[in-house]
């Protein structure tokens, strides 16, 4: 959870890092324009997890062929 300073002004800000070249994470690449695509990717990724557990874990509400095509584009993806 992140949270802003007195006096900062609020945007959404991530973390990125490059595992193989920074384990240590002192290197934040989130907003480093080489990695837009990674970001846009893992985002994407991470929204249709979010969809599909949201419709698993709360019943329907009329999304179900929806879910469908997110679910293969989430399998396409982790492939």
């Amino acid at each position: 959870v992140y949270h802003k300073r007195p006096g900062e002004v609020s945007r959404f800000e991530g973390e990125l890092y490059d595992m193989r070249s920074d384990p240590s994470e002192t290197s934040n690449l989130w907003m480093h324009p080489d990695y837009v695509q990674v970001k846009t990717r893992l985002l994407g990724r991470m929204l249709n997890w979010m969809m599909e557990n949201e419709w698993r874990t709360s019943g329907s509400r009329g999304g179900e062929r929806f879910r469908q095509s997110v679910m293969k584009e989430y399998g396409n993806e982790r492939q």
